[in-house]
């Protein structure tokens, strides 16, 4: 299964991605959202984890693009934030994607794990 962790910063990417590849995951770092959008022109992850709060072009941009495109739109997507749950980011992204995975940070890799089994069963 591949995972792109889609995040501006690398140190917090790289301990995910570690994580992850000792589980097994194949992953692909996008460092932020244009990135990630030209990344996804050349792969197709099994999963993406996308950070919100990102300079240039915010995971909410990101998301919305993702379902634009036929060919990304149904690529589960796990929103990892320091947003509140109750907050308006949520229910915004809730509206896009009505089945978007939310882990709030600080978080564990089991939370993160967890998250990635139930979308991808």
């Amino acid at each position: 299964m591949k995972v792109m962790i889609v995040e501006d910063e690398p140190d917090v990417a790289k301990a995910i991605k570690g994580v992850l590849v000792d589980e097994g995951f194949g992953v692909e770092i996008a460092l932020g959202g244009k990135d990630c959008l030209e990344k996804l022109k050349k792969s197709e992850p099994d999963v993406i984890l996308l950070d919100i709060l990102m300079p240039i072009m915010d995971g909410t941009e990101v998301l919305r693009r993702l379902k634009k495109d036929k060919k990304t739109a149904k690529i589960p997507v796990i929103v990892l934030t320091a947003v509140s749950a109750e907050s308006e980011v949520k229910k915004t992204l809730e509206e896009i994607d009505p089945k978007i995975g939310f882990i709030e940070k600080p978080y564990s890799i089991d939370q993160i794990l967890a998250e990635i089994k139930k979308l991808v069963k």
